[in-house]
């Protein structure tokens, strides 16, 4: 059996490659790669939805809980499809929910820092990283096709910075097992 490191390695590998890729592709084609993952979600939650409605059908005389898994399914369809005909508005309200998430953190991020200003000096750091999470919240809701945008290349940018990353590891990790081999004197 191979040792651990170098079955590592190649995993490393080819998590490098796929995610410099995508995000290539990403950064190339942004438009297209927001819609193909609304159609993929909108898709995923269409199938989830009919394998719920169709679970919760076998539970019947079983489970006096069948319901829940009906009404999942039931939405999750109705979500679906609404993803599937309609994906501008999926879109546009996840961009509306992260603005929400980014001004709930904001004000959080504050009100922590304020309370740890009583105890700790240097919180004007962490006051200053709430009012931009709040400031991102707002730019989210009044220019939230631009923030998708913006989401989709900090995506593809990260796929590609962590994809080279990965790759130097892979090629640390080899080198590493290479000088061991010959140290060991053993045959690869």
């Amino acid at each position: 059996m191979q040792p651990f490191a170098p079955r590592f390695a190649n995993l490393l590998l080819w998590r490098g490659i796929s995610a410099i890729i995508f995000g290539l592709l990403a950064l190339l084609w942004p438009g297209i790669t927001l819609s193909i993952l609304l159609i993929i979600f909108g898709a995923f939650l269409f199938a989830d939805g009919i394998l719920h409605v169709a679970a919760s059908f076998g539970h019947v005389k079983h489970d006096n809980d069948w319901w829940y898994q009906l009404i999942r399914g039931i939405l999750s369809i109705f979500l679906g499809a609404v993803t599937l005909w309609a994906p501008f508005v999926t879109g546009l309200v996840l961009v509306w929910y992260v603005g929400g998430w980014l001004l709930f953190i904001g004000i959080l991020e504050i009100i922590v820092s304020i309370r740890l200003g009583k105890k700790l000096k240097g919180e004007g750091w962490y006051i200053i990283g709430g009012i931009l999470s709040i400031l991102m919240g707002i730019l989210f809701f009044v220019f939230p096709i631009a923030s998708a945008w913006t989401f989709i290349w900090i995506v593809g940018v990260y796929s590609v910075v962590a994809g080279i990353w990965l790759l130097g590891a892979y090629i640390r990790i080899r080198r590493r097992h290479a000088h061991d081999l010959l140290k060991s004197g053993s045959p690869a």
